[in-house]
């Protein structure tokens, strides 16, 4: 086999400081780097960004990355027409710097909206989707913040998917299977050799946490309901958020609903305080309607530290038999689920069930996939 050159173009590392797409790309371009056996030459599209998975790890990968000028980015509405066309183009190539003009053979689009000078010296198109939210929440149109999706799918030459429920969604909205999709779930990005036990994390609290996003389909308000329901009978329960910074509505409303001693935010806490939000929390809830995949849910895993998550099937296929799952919509029910969740009786067997299924899951199993479809792709 042969080596092959592959580049990544900048839209996600652009719109993106934290979150799951930009930290899965940095991590594919890690593996590449640091397993040359896999044939895969990396390459980015730009030199720019404030992309902070990236920025992490750019001196181990012998990156020099400048800070990211300002981007137009629309995520929905009619001002998402600004990501199309001169605008876009300009705005992109000031934002994250000047693409490299060497030819490659694989260009791999972060997202859906590359720009046309990213693109057109390579073979072969790849295209990663990540979800069909929008397209189920009833998004059309311009209102769709994935707006260039489907004209980028029907062209790609490689059309990745990151869970099995993707990949049947890519079927049943678009009409397109076959050797060219290509499932690929997500590593693991934060994890621990130990987790702390049952009675530290008791002594240090009950930490509920919750991780990421909180608006719309993510029905954080839900776990809110059933945090203070828990507090009636337990006022050592204490909610952890940590994601981006809360606005004044969702403050008021934490306080209203809990009292500002029964909760704590963390912003964009960086890998460290992560790792350690993950590891001495007693439980992690996921309570969103619909999702691509389910990186923390594998993060909290790893380290030792049960989820109560929605029974949705992707969750499913992320978690399996190890995930604890509570009924869609159901504040009694994930009241039930997180209070058996917490109890002693169990709670080591189930931390070492969690740790044994994020076993499963790694970049390195990621990055082997993907080159292995790369190299299919070009042969």
């Amino acid at each position: 086999m042969n080596e092959i050159s592959v580049s990544f173009d900048r839209e996600a590392f652009l719109f993106q400081n934290y979150g799951g797409i930009s930290c899965s790309f940095a991590n594919l371009y890690r593996e590449f780097v640091f397993h040359p056996e896999l044939l895969i030459k990396p390459q980015f599209q730009f030199f720019r960004t404030d992309n902070y998975h990236l920025l992490s790890m750019q001196k181990e990968l012998g990156l020099d990355l400048l800070p990211r000028r300002k981007f137009i980015q629309s995520r929905s509405g009619y001002s998402t027409l600004l990501s199309y066309g001169v605008v876009r183009t300009l705005s992109s190539m000031w934002a994250g710097g000047r693409s490299p003009s060497n030819p490659v053979d694989i260009f791999h689009a972060t997202y859906y909206r590359p720009t046309y000078y990213e693109s057109r010296k390579s073979k072969k198109l790849a295209v990663t989707i990540h979800d069909f939210i929008p397209e189920k929440l009833g998004w059309l149109g311009v209102r769709n913040p994935h707006i260039g999706k489907k004209a980028l799918t029907k062209k790609a030459d490689l059309i990745f998917c990151v869970s099995e429920q993707t990949a049947q969604d890519l079927f049943d909205l678009y009409g397109i299977s076959g050797d060219r999709v290509r499932v690929v779930g997500q590593g693991i990005h934060i994890k621990s050799e130990k987790s702390r036990n049952f009675e530290t994390k008791i002594l240090e609290g009950k930490k509920i946490l919750y991780v990421g996003h909180r608006a719309g389909y993510k029905n954080f308000e839900l776990l809110i309901s059933a945090i203070k329901e828990l507090r009636e009978t337990d006022k050592t329960i204490i909610l952890i958020v940590a994601g981006p910074r809360l606005d004044l509505r969702e403050t008021l409303q934490l306080n209203s609903m809990l009292g500002p001693e029964a909760w704590r935010s963390f912003l964009n806490p960086n890998d460290e305080v992560l790792q350690d939000l993950y590891s001495s929390s007693i439980v992690h809830c996921v309570t969103s309607h619909l999702e691509g995949f389910g990186m923390t849910i594998l993060e909290s895993m790893s380290n030792g530290t049960p989820v109560v998550m929605t029974d949705i099937p992707v969750f499913h296929e992320v978690a399996g038999t190890a995930g604890i799952y509570f009924d869609r919509d159901s504040v009694s029910n994930l009241v039930e689920k997180i209070s058996h969740a917490i109890q002693e009786a169990g709670y080591k067997e189930q931390s070492v069930l969690v740790r044994k299924h994020a076993e499963k899951y790694s970049w390195n199993l990621s990055a082997k996939k993907v080159s292995y479809a790369y190299q299919d792709v070009m042969n």
